[in-house]
């Protein structure tokens, strides 16, 4: 019985050309890929020594320019409020008195000990004021015989901020009230938002440390 042979495709074969077209096609694409991903890793690279040489020390300046911009940044001002000048703030011996520019002063000697804060009836001294200014409180002097609606305004944001807020008559008061706080000043014609704002932005403001006792 005879065997049977393989038969073998003639070279010239369509089929056989288009099967060599179709291997060749792959392995080009195969280099291609290769190359590719070559190129991009070559890429990743050159990347990566960029940002070791030039972009971690820029991080690092922009990390520590980020830091100093919220130690350093100037406080915030509102319009329209007084810088008067600065008096020497010596603490005064207990029990003495000091002298102030003014009857709504915003600087100078202050009292030793902590500070008070509060609504007060009577108008405290301008050594308590002073001591409260100087540890941060806000001092609101107010002309007496204030409606009660305002006062009880006043009140009210002494409750909000028990701990830095300071309410008293004061005789030599021609506006309804006068705002202060260590270096700034300000009057207002009633006990309205723009008050809890003076407050609200310059509280602890002071180059004290102590806080009014609460509580």
């Amino acid at each position: 019985m005879a065997k049977n042979k393989k038969r073998r495709r003639n070279r010239n074969d369509p089929r056989r050309k288009e099967i060599q077209r179709q291997r060749e096609e792959a392995r080009r694409r195969v280099a291609e890929q290769r190359r590719k991903e070559r190129e991009a890793e070559e890429q990743r690279a050159r990347r990566f020594a960029l940002l070791r040489r030039f972009g971690l020390p820029v991080l690092a300046g922009l990390g520590v320019f980020t830091i100093a911009l919220v130690l350093f940044r100037p406080a915030p001002e509102l319009p329209g409020v007084q810088r008067p000048p600065l008096q020497e703030p010596v603490e005064l011996a207990a029990g003495a008195s000091g002298e102030y520019d003014s009857a709504t002063p915003t600087s100078g000697a202050y009292l030793p000990g902590d500070p008070i804060c509060g609504a007060f009836e009577d108008e405290i001294s301008p050594e308590q004021a002073v001591t409260a200014l100087y540890h941060g409180a806000v001092v609101l002097w107010h002309r007496p015989g204030l409606p009660e609606s305002e006062l009880a305004e006043l009140a009210g944001f002494v409750d909000e901020f028990p701990a830095t807020l300071v309410v008293s008559p004061n005789d030599a008061v021609a506006e309804p009230i006068v705002a202060t706080a260590w270096g700034r000043l300000r009057a207002y014609d009633g006990a309205d938002a723009d008050v809890r704002e003076f407050v609200q932005i310059y509280r602890d403001r002071g180059p004290g440390e102590a806080t009014c006792p609460t509580g």
